[in-house]
């Protein structure tokens, strides 16, 4: 019998979310330095593979810890967070597209900094928040408590 299991499952919560911090610095790291077209492509994969892994088990992990009285909001304030940083990127993307407009040489070097330095940037915030965290109820469960060390 087929069984399918998630990698948020087998893993757990916690594990898949550094994964996908890891996921982005990589990709921050290596877009930012590319040597080649297929690189900066390669590395770009990589990061959507991170914000994919981190929009599927953030909310997961968010719901198992989180306190009853504020699980909603917290959930809430987490897609707030992920359409706002969209909003920001139409308008990056606009700002790009309209100075690239010129189509200089000098106007491609420039959108090509920009693009390089915002990949170095997005590093910052996705590695500087990964801190001791516990492992989700989920985890716990399902994995032998008595062997983390913990009281059941």
């Amino acid at each position: 019998m087929y069984k399918r299991q998630l990698l948020s499952d087998a893993l757990g919560r916690k594990k898949v979310l550094v994964l996908a911090a890891v996921c982005f610095l990589v990709s921050a790291v290596g877009a930012a330095l590319p040597e080649t077209l297929a690189a900066l492509v390669g590395f770009r994969i990589i990061g959507g593979l991170g914000i994919g892994a981190a929009s599927m088990t953030s909310p997961l992990y968010i719901a198992e810890v989180a306190p009853a009285r504020i699980r909603g909001r917290m959930v809430a304030l987490n897609q707030l967070a992920i359409v706002a940083g969209m909003l920001i990127v139409y308008f990056v993307n606009y700002a790009i597209a309209h100075h690239a407009a010129g189509d200089t040489a000098a106007a491609r070097a420039a959108v090509t900094d920009a693009l390089q330095t915002s990949d170095a940037a997005s590093c910052m915030p996705a590695n500087g928040g990964v801190s001791p965290q516990a492992a989700s109820p989920h985890a716990m469960a399902s994995n032998d408590v008595a062997s983390m060390g913990l009281s059941a």
